[in-house]
């Protein structure tokens, strides 16, 4: 007997009602039921204005309280390099005119991120014979990733605000969630790397993942889950790769 959940049928629902608004909240409480909807009728519009909007008040609360002097020693210190004064206030000013123009056009990357993730599990999903079409898997990955992320945004607004200055290396590890959070200074930069993504935030999108593709995509859980793995597997290994380097 396969242990593939069938979708169950749910009423019209149109991206402005209240009703498509409510999945936003219910994704927290019967996620199971919300995956449900979407494999019947899906929607996007709410999770993305809630996420754009987490993203525009998070830079406005983050940026200005961003530390370019000690971000930019830091980075120099891991990599071995020294600046004289004038580098350090030509690479200052360079960080801050990129800083005000990403606190403007970051916000506008939110949904293309989410499509990029949605089309990924979609293919992967194709290559496992699924029918699902990519509106709905696009759906799907959308609001089992959003729990965590109106969370951790918060969180992090709310933790940062406090702060009247530091470096933005800082952001990995200001909330503590994840494993690199406690690891030594010391600590070689691929470990680091790993310990961000091993995360409680990271271990809660991985549970409502495999819930949504094994009930939108109509596959098996274990090939959910491996689908799930293979994906932030392959992601863990292109960080360590990139601070290895470093």
């Amino acid at each position: 007997m396969s242990d593939v959940l069938p979708p169950t049928p749910a009423p019209e629902v149109g991206e402005l009602s209240g009703a498509a608004l409510a999945r936003v909240w219910r994704v927290f409480t019967a996620p199971l039921d919300v995956f449900r909807e979407i494999a019947a009728r899906p929607t996007w519009l709410w999770p993305l204005v809630v996420m754009v909007v987490l993203s525009v008040v998070g830079q406005l609360v983050v940026a200005p309280r961003i530390d370019f002097d000690a971000t930019i020693r830091q980075s120099m210190e891991q990599g071995g390099r020294q600046l004289t004064d004038e580098q350090m206030d030509q690479a200052i000013s360079i960080s801050k005119k990129v800083a005000k123009v990403t606190m403007f056009v970051s916000p506008l990357f939110v949904p293309v991120l989410y499509l990029l993730i949605g089309g990924l599990y979609f293919l992967l999903l194709k290559l496992l014979g699924s029918e699902a079409e990519y509106g709905r898997v696009f759906s799907g990955t959308l609001f089992a990733v959003l729990p965590a992320d109106i969370v951790k945004s918060v969180l992090l607004t709310v933790v940062a605000s406090q702060k009247e200055a530091f470096p933005a290396t800082e952001l990995e590890t200001m909330l503590k969630s994840n494993v690199a959070a406690w690891l030594p200074e010391s600590a070689p930069g691929a470990t680091v790397a790993l310990g961000g993504v091993l995360d409680i935030f990271n271990v809660w999108k991985w549970i409502l993942l495999v819930l949504a593709l094994e009930v939108i995509g109509r596959v098996e859980r274990k090939k959910a889950v491996g689908l799930v793995a293979a994906v932030w597997g392959v992601w863990a290994l292109v960080l360590m790769a990139l601070r290895a380097l470093r």
